[in-house]
């Protein structure tokens, strides 16, 4: 009888330990995609690469701290997101910027990745397959001049831009700004096209780092 019931105990942990299906309850508990499957279907160590490599590039660039990212596939690689924080101050302009250079740097990598080729569900991966979520967190922003964005999440192809007084109404700043992805890269590219103005704030000594593009290795 132990016997039996050591072996029946053996074979569900190998169930366990070798199904390619979590139940959903599962992975909604691990807080990954519920329909995850076999892990050797996708490299999971070439994507971790991609995405620590290019995150110290953007901590050196703005200052952005990578926080966590998570990879979502089911027989291919169908969604990447990152979640940043920085304590830079941004106003919106900016804020597209440091959006684009995000996007636009790892779906470089990833596109052009070899081994990564075969396993992307959508091919190019595009911005509706990455998920941004970038939170501005110095104290200056909150108590002093909440008129500059607290966080920018790019979700599903379109970009979210809040200012750090989003709860206040009767605020005379504006408060949230959405608009498609496309018209954040058009806008970014536009800008970088004509320069930055030759009348610069004096005390914008960084203004040129989002004239140069941190996309090209």
């Amino acid at each position: 009888m132990k016997r039996f019931i050591a072996l029946s105990l053996f074979v569900i942990t190998a169930l366990s330990l070798t199904s390619c299906r979590p139940t959903r309850q599962h992975q909604q508990r691990l807080g990954g995609p519920w329909d995850k499957v076999c892990q050797d279907r996708v490299d999971n160590e070439e994507m971790t690469k991609i995405v620590l490599t290019y995150a110290r590039d953007l901590k050196k660039q703005y200052k952005l701290k990578l926080h966590d990212s998570r990879m979502y596939y089911n027989d291919s690689i169908y969604k990447l997101r990152l979640d940043f924080t920085s304590q830079q101050i941004s106003d919106l302009c900016e804020a597209r910027f440091v959006l684009v250079d995000i996007v636009e740097g790892y779906l470089k990598r990833i596109n052009e990745n070899s081994i990564l080729r075969g396993q992307i569900a959508n091919r190019p991966f595009s911005a509706n397959n990455i998920e941004v979520h970038v939170t501005f967190t110095s104290f200056y922003v909150k108590l002093d001049d909440p008129m500059y964005v607290q966080s920018m999440i790019l979700e599903d192809g379109t970009a979210f831009f809040f200012n750090a007084e989003l709860g206040q109404r009767t605020s005379e700043y504006w408060h949230k700004r959405i608009e498609p992805y496309s018209k954040t890269l058009q806008i970014v590219n536009i800008e970088r096209e004509i320069g930055p103005e030759e009348d610069v704030n004096m005390f914008d000594e960084e203004i040129g780092k989002y004239f140069e593009s941190g996309v090209d290795e």
